[in-house]
């Protein structure tokens, strides 16, 4: 059981529960105490009513759920009004597994009642999710970064080709999430270097997750084995394991992480890890669709960014030396290199100022003797190339 304070929430990881078609997040708060009720998150809260008797209490009761909901909602995609989410706030009972009275107050300002709100998350964030999906401008990004390994590979396996992978970005797509064709992540990137981000943590995560011009990322293992069942006709034991956390582009916060499992009886080893992979990613479909959504709401309140696309730099050098004449430019904030290497750099930055401005800035020769050419600038979208010597 999770357990909350008025106003003293940030968004930060739990696990979601699974098993239901939804959208939603999952967010874990300051002061967290085991779970005696899995799902339950336990709200302390004020709630407010004219009058004092007995239907001032209630009424103050009645105003705590609000209040312990537009918590729980804040603590993900920031502060809101009340009118925003009124169709959620105005059915607090359903969310509301039972509420406790620690405090009631009666006086010339009306009831004021200290309540316990015992929220059911589970259907909150498929609400919650569900509304925002329907006010977004433009859809939800997201890019897989999943490691699959069956029994008969040999390494890890990317994009294309994992039945997992291709099941999960299947399903994002059916409720509306943009996801990146993971056969286009895995040419443009070597095994080695996914490894790299999946392995360095939630900022590599995040990093990657920006470089792909996404919201979120989803990323994690997902490993079958199999074993001899029993001697008489040589049956198998598959079992799959999907360990899945959703990690947020901007901020590199961890929004859901889930582990599913499943395991059945087979007679070939490559066919009965396919099934069980599938089975154990069916249940984790929807919790990566929740976290999904309300992890790119946190996101969308960001600033707009600019990306810089930097095509034939020698290193990553000529790509830093790029980095630092816009960490030089007055109206340029928030620089931050995607990628460095020969061949290829990307930048994004915030800038608040004229493109003509920034395109001449950026043409400029560097002290190198090198200088770059604009080959398309659209919106906020540039392509550079640096000019052979």
């Amino acid at each position: 059981m999770q357990y909350l304070h008025k106003r003293s929430v940030y968004p930060r990881p739990t696990c979601l529960l699974a098993g239901v078609f939804a959208l939603g997040l999952a967010v874990a708060q300051p002061h967290i105490h085991a779970a005696s009720i899995p799902g339950i998150v336990k709200i302390r809260v004020e709630g407010h009513a004219p009058g004092d008797g007995p239907r001032a209490r209630d009424a103050a009761e009645a105003d705590a759920k609000r209040q312990a909901l537009l918590i729980w909602i804040e603590s993900f995609v920031g502060e809101v009004s009340e009118e925003d989410f009124a169709p959620i706030l105005d059915r607090a009972d359903g969310y509301a597994q039972s509420s406790r009275i620690l405090e009631l107050d009666h006086g010339p300002a009306g009831t004021r009642a200290v309540v316990e709100v015992y929220v059911r998350e589970w259907p909150l964030r498929v609400d919650v999710a569900a509304l925002l999906s329907t006010r977004r401008p433009s859809p939800v990004r997201v890019v897989l970064l999943i490691a699959e390994q069956g029994p008969v590979d040999a390494a890890p396996r990317f994009g294309a080709g994992g039945s997992s992978i291709e099941a999960l970005a299947k399903s994002l797509r059916a409720r509306g999430i943009v996801v990146v064709d993971p056969a286009g992540v895995r040419e443009r990137y070597s095994k080695r270097e996914l490894l790299t981000y999946l392995r360095g943590g939630h900022q590599s995560i995040a990093k990657f997750g920006r470089e792909n011009a996404v919201d979120v990322v989803i990323a994690g293992n997902v490993i079958a084995t199999t074993r001899l069942e029993s001697q008489f006709g040589r049956i198998l034991r598959a079992r799959a394991t999907v360990d899945l956390e959703v990690v947020s582009s901007v901020d590199a916060g961890l929004y859901d992480s889930t582990s599913t499992e499943a395991e059945l009886s087979c007679l070939a080893a490559e066919e009965g890890a396919r099934m069980a992979i599938e089975d154990a990613m069916y249940k984790a479909r929807d919790a990566m669709a929740v976290a999904a959504v309300l992890a790119a709401a946190r996101s969308s309140s960001g600033p707009p960014a600019f990306e810089l696309r930097i095509e034939n730099p020698r290193d990553w050098r000529e790509v830093e030396s790029v980095a630092s004449r816009l960490r030089s430019l007055e109206l340029v904030a928030n620089v931050d290199v995607l990628r460095a290497q020969s061949g290829t750099g990307i930048i994004r930055f915030g800038y608040d100022g004229r493109m003509s401005a920034l395109v001449e800035e950026l043409s400029q020769p560097f002290p190198s003797g090198r200088r770059m050419e604009p080959q398309r600038v659209v919106g906020d979208n540039l392509l550079f190339r640096f000019t052979p010597q």
